[in-house]
């Protein structure tokens, strides 16, 4: 909220711009969550929401108007009906669309209730070292973790080798 309270900030670019930290923030909150049940880590979810939460927002509308108006003139509300249908079909393809790209989620192995707590533990870790404004020790935790995250399926082997090399 204090980088956008500047007047050197158009409202045109600020509604975006608080679009995208929202969407940020929600998507960093529920990582652990996402990682235990998906087994994945949404990378290009944020720039998708840039698109996508106004068009729920227009569809939401739009739904609240076409009931009033659906009981007064039928005809209208059919029009308002076949709109939302346009909307919900352009967004699942546009959804559609953007995961068929390769950048757009990390895999990761499943992790444990305990992983998540931890996760959950590191981000208000994080949260408290950022309104500190102790940046450089936030982001190397968290890329070490992240780094944790994504390598730990390859090392995440039930069977045991050893190798000896008798020299």
């Amino acid at each position: 909220k204090r980088m956008l309270r500047g007047k050197s900030l158009n409202k045109i670019l600020r509604w975006p711009l608080e679009l995208v930290l929202v969407s940020f923030c929600a998507q960093i909150g529920t990582l652990p969550l996402t990682a235990i049940y998906f087994d994945r880590i949404p990378l290009a979810a944020i720039l998708a929401n840039v698109v996508v939460i106004p068009l729920v927002m227009l569809v939401v509308l739009l739904g609240f108007v076409l009931i009033p108006v659906a009981f007064i003139w039928n005809n209208f509300g059919d029009l308002i009906g076949i709109g939302i249908s346009f909307l919900l079909d352009l967004l699942v393809g546009f959804i559609h669309w953007f995961s068929s790209f390769q950048f757009v989620k990390i895999d990761v192995a499943h992790i444990s209730v305990f992983e998540v707590f931890f996760l959950f533990g590191l981000l208000l870790f994080m949260v408290f070292e950022i309104s500190k404004k102790k940046f450089g020790r936030t982001i190397i935790v968290f890329l070490t973790v992240l780094n944790f995250l994504i390598w730990r399926p390859f090392f995440d082997t039930k069977e045991l080798q050893i190798t000896f090399l008798d020299v």
